[in-house]
Protein backbone atom coordinates (compact mmCIF):
# COMPACT_ATOMS: atom_id res chain seq x y z
CA UNK A 1 0.00 0.00 0.00
CA UNK A 2 3.37 2.26 0.82
CA UNK A 3 3.95 2.08 -3.02
CA UNK A 4 0.51 2.37 -4.51
CA UNK A 5 0.61 5.80 -1.95
CA UNK A 6 3.90 7.23 -3.46
CA UNK A 7 2.59 6.27 -7.04
CA UNK A 8 -0.70 8.68 -6.53
CA UNK A 9 1.65 11.48 -5.17
CA UNK A 10 3.72 11.07 -7.98
CA UNK A 11 0.99 11.36 -10.46
CA UNK A 12 -0.93 13.78 -8.45
CA UNK A 13 0.49 16.79 -10.17
CA UNK A 14 0.52 15.45 -13.61
CA UNK A 15 -2.20 17.98 -14.68
CA UNK A 16 -4.55 16.96 -17.73
CA UNK A 17 -7.24 17.72 -19.71
CA UNK A 18 -6.72 21.23 -19.18
CA UNK A 19 -8.10 23.63 -21.76
CA UNK A 20 -7.13 26.77 -23.16
CA UNK A 21 -8.53 29.61 -20.60
CA UNK A 22 -9.91 27.15 -18.28
CA UNK A 23 -8.45 27.00 -14.68
CA UNK A 24 -6.09 23.81 -14.43
CA UNK A 25 -7.63 20.52 -13.41
CA UNK A 26 -5.81 18.36 -10.55
CA UNK A 27 -6.74 14.81 -10.98
CA UNK A 28 -5.42 12.18 -8.39
CA UNK A 29 -4.17 9.26 -10.75
CA UNK A 30 -3.69 5.91 -9.41
CA UNK A 31 -3.40 4.20 -12.93
CA UNK A 32 -2.48 4.25 -16.20
CA UNK A 33 -3.21 1.91 -18.77
CA UNK A 34 -2.56 1.05 -22.67
CA UNK A 35 -5.44 -1.04 -22.78
CA UNK A 36 -8.75 0.17 -22.15
CA UNK A 37 -10.14 -3.62 -20.53
CA UNK A 38 -7.18 -3.48 -18.13
CA UNK A 39 -8.42 -0.01 -17.03
CA UNK A 40 -11.85 -1.18 -16.01
CA UNK A 41 -10.83 -4.04 -14.34
CA UNK A 42 -8.54 -1.75 -12.38
CA UNK A 43 -11.64 0.71 -11.34
CA UNK A 44 -13.69 -2.43 -10.34
CA UNK A 45 -10.21 -3.83 -8.11
CA UNK A 46 -10.31 0.04 -6.41
CA UNK A 47 -14.68 -0.58 -5.99
CA UNK A 48 -13.99 -3.38 -4.21
CA UNK A 49 -11.60 -1.61 -1.71
CA UNK A 50 -14.29 0.90 -1.36
CA UNK A 51 -12.11 3.43 -3.79
CA UNK A 52 -14.36 5.79 -5.91
CA UNK A 53 -12.25 5.46 -9.10
CA UNK A 54 -13.28 6.30 -12.70
CA UNK A 55 -11.00 6.22 -15.79
CA UNK A 56 -10.83 8.72 -18.84
CA UNK A 57 -8.81 8.40 -22.15
CA UNK A 58 -6.07 10.70 -22.85
CA UNK A 59 -6.55 11.11 -26.71
CA UNK A 60 -2.91 13.04 -27.37
CA UNK A 61 -1.21 10.10 -25.02
CA UNK A 62 -3.32 7.27 -26.19
CA UNK A 63 -3.62 5.98 -22.34
CA UNK A 64 -6.23 5.56 -20.12
CA UNK A 65 -6.07 7.27 -16.99
CA UNK A 66 -7.51 5.63 -13.59
CA UNK A 67 -8.11 8.54 -11.01
CA UNK A 68 -10.15 9.17 -7.88
CA UNK A 69 -10.66 12.77 -8.02
CA UNK A 70 -10.27 15.82 -10.31
CA UNK A 71 -10.53 19.21 -8.82
CA UNK A 72 -9.09 23.01 -9.17
CA UNK A 73 -7.93 23.04 -5.70
CA UNK A 74 -4.28 21.74 -5.65
CA UNK A 75 -4.47 21.50 -1.71
CA UNK A 76 -7.73 19.13 -2.35
CA UNK A 77 -6.18 16.58 -4.84
CA UNK A 78 -2.99 16.45 -2.60
CA UNK A 79 -5.60 15.58 0.91
CA UNK A 80 -6.84 13.18 -1.05
CA UNK A 81 -3.92 11.66 -2.28
CA UNK A 82 -2.39 11.92 1.11
CA UNK A 83 -5.70 9.79 2.76
CA UNK A 84 -6.22 6.72 -0.02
Amino acid sequence: MKLLRLFFLFLLLAPMFTFAQQARTYYVVIGVFNVEENATKFVSHAHTLNIPAIYAYHPEQNLYYVYVRATQNIDEATSTAESI
